[in-house]
């Protein structure tokens, strides 16, 4: 059996009253196609719930021109079976929401073997001065070969903006991709628990702001990476971590300004089982780095280099073990 629903809802905008649309879509059986489409209001909410195998579901949600305030979108999937497939995405490229609150959430939860999310935000509205602007993607995959891809790129010229990015992936040879550009304080985390897992995280953004990084995985054979650029000189705030339990696991982090400003940066690092490398690497700035690897056969790099001063602290406990320092 062979089920596809399409919803389609646009809704006018007028100067006196915000628009609201609101879909739920609940599929049991295989073979399932949900689609979502949530365009015009400034209060969208949406629903897909899946019960089967082969399911895919799309939700999208997206402005128009106008200054309906709040602008609030909220999107939750949830799929229970094998292969599937969600794809959720929310934008506002029009400045809306001059004044009041943006926010913005997407949550998926797939529960089966072969499951892919890829979720994005864009967000290029104005927060009026004292507003907030808020936007949170969230994946919680559990199965084997898992792949979540998400994407936050939020732009707001006045007003605080707050992004937040999480993925939880418990299964075997997952990969896990964030990236965080633009305004705002930025928070992202991913946890993986299995083997031969691989995640990434990118961040970058204006000067002033801070970023926030943290990867953990338990297993081994996995594969982390973290990057945290300031494009711009001036005050701001970089902190990385990375926890990997297991043996023959790889861990990267580097944090970078573009040239001198006042950016702390704070990289730390733990690492328990043998055969494990790192390499962590600071720019321009004010660095802190804290490593532990306990465990034979481990290896660490470690380069800082600018001129408001460097600290390393390492702790390698284990035999037959490499470190290398650089500070210049």
């Amino acid at each position: 059996m062979r089920l596809f629903l399409t919803l389609l809802l646009a809704a006018g905008l007028t100067a006196a009253a915000s628009a609201q649309n609101t879909a739920s879509v609940t599929a049991g059986g295989d073979y399932n196609d949900s689609a979502i489409d949530q365009s015009g209001g400034s209060l969208n909410n949406a629903l897909v719930l899946q019960n089967g195998d082969h399911n895919s579901a799309t939700v999208g949600q997206s402005a128009v021109p106008g200054f309906l305030a709040p602008i609030s979108y909220d999107a939750y999937v949830e799929q229970t079976g094998n292969n599937n497939t969600v794809t959720q995405t929310q934008a506002d490229v029009y400045g809306n929401g001059l004044i009041g609150v943006t926010s913005a959430r997407v949550r998926a939860v797939q529960s089966g073997d072969d499951n892919t999310a890829w979720q994005s935000q864009t967000n290029q509205g104005c927060c009026g001065a004292g507003g907030l602007n808020t936007s949170d993607l969230i994946v919680d995959q559990s199965g084997n070969n898992n792949m979540s891809s998400q994407s936050q790129q939020v732009d707001g010229f006045v007003g605080a903006t707050n992004n937040l990015a999480e993925v939880y992936q418990t299964g075997d040879d997952n990969m896990a991709t964030q990236t965080q550009q633009d305004t705002g304080t930025k928070s992202a985390r991913i946890d993986q628990g299995g083997s031969m897992n691989t995640a990434s995280q990118l961040q970058d953004g204006r000067p002033g702001t801070g970023f926030t990084a943290d990867i953990v995985q338990a297993g081994s054979f996995n594969s982390a990476s973290q990057t945290q650029d300031h494009p711009n000189a001036g005050a701001g705030s970089a902190s990385a971590s990375i926890d990997q339990s297991g043996s023959e696991n790889t861990a990267t982090q580097s944090q970078e300004n573009a040239i001198v400003g006042g950016a702390i940066q704070t990289a730390t690092l733990v690492q328990d089982g043998f055969m494990n490398s790192s390499t962590q690497i600071q720019v321009a700035g004010s660095h802190t780095s804290t490593a532990v690897q306990i465990g034979d056969m481990n290896t660490f790099t470690i380069t800082q280099s600018g001129v408001l001063g460097h600290t390393d602290t390492l702790s390698q406990i284990g035999n037959n073990l490499s470190a290398t320092v650089t500070q210049n």
